[in-house]
């Protein structure tokens, strides 16, 4: 596990050196959005912070920077998958595009329900402990999905369209209790790292302010790697576990259909 941690946080930063401009996609997004958070008051003091956290401008610019998230996730699947080749890594590929933008299709919906998630819920749950359970068990279920389709994701960046569900549920089944703790492991640092600077942030002066969060942009921006990164290696890892691979993937009939080399006749 710790040798996957490595490659993904090296890979990541390697991706940031080699391909700016597409770093700057979440990079800019992050930045509009902080910039609508000053502008509400948000960063003001603690209490405005709680205040404003559900400002509509605010809510609408963070959907802007998860899209801005989840369509970087295309270019650092394809960049770990071609072994850092930037040059294979943004040539056109119109299956490629084509099967992704499924994926940002499913990104979208899954938002869109994790949104509503909590109204849905208090809707049909009663309050106090039954809704907590009902809510963790939900989160649990959405993380199981995403990860039971973490190769249907990889083999859309890099426009292999025998990975389709199917195939991602056969490649991941015995593999999302180890799959789960890695993308926890390896994502908490920077999460907490992210959530502190936003905190920092608040009742700072406006210069202090102001380079605490362009850090945090930048971070954001790495963290855009490093989120699609773990589930390109977790794909890679089950399908590897399968006696596959995800660049070339043939799907298990086909596999077993490939013709044998006849045995030598013994004279």
């Amino acid at each position: 596990m710790l040798k996957m941690m490595i490659e993904a946080y090296r890979t990541s930063g390697r991706f940031m050196r080699v391909l700016p401009l597409i770093v700057a996609i979440p990079v800019v997004a992050e930045l509009v959005q902080h910039v609508v958070e000053w502008r509400t008051g948000m960063f003001d003091s603690y209490a405005m912070a709680e205040a404003v956290a559900e400002h509509p401008a605010r809510m609408g610019f963070g959907h802007v920077k998860v899209a801005a998230l989840f369509l970087t996730g295309y270019w650092a699947m394809r960049f770990l998958a071609f072994e850092g080749d930037a040059r294979r890594t943004l040539r056109w590929d119109p299956t490629a595009i084509a099967l992704f933008s499924l994926v940002l299709v499913f990104q979208a919906l899954m938002t869109l329900v994790q949104d509503q998630a909590g109204s849905w819920l208090a809707a049909i749950v009663p309050a106090g402990g039954a809704l907590l359970l009902a809510g963790f068990v939900a989160l649990l279920v959405a993380m199981a999905a995403e990860l039971y389709l973490a190769p249907w994701k990889a083999g859309a960046a890099i426009g292999e369209p025998h990975l389709h569900w199917a195939a991602s549920f056969r490649l991941m089944r015995g593999q999302i209790g180890w799959s789960f703790g890695f993308t926890l492991a390896m994502l908490a640092p920077t999460m907490i790292l992210h959530y502190l600077l936003n905190g920092l942030a608040i009742g700072r002066p406006p210069a202090l302010a102001a380079i605490v969060l362009a850090a945090d942009s930048l971070l954001v921006g790495y963290m855009a790697i490093l989120l699609p990164a773990a589930n390109y290696l977790v794909a890679r890892r089950a399908a590897e576990r399968n006696g596959a691979r995800l660049v070339g993937f043939a799907p298990p009939v086909a596999r077993e259909a490939q013709p044998t080399k006849a045995a030598p006749a013994v004279s």
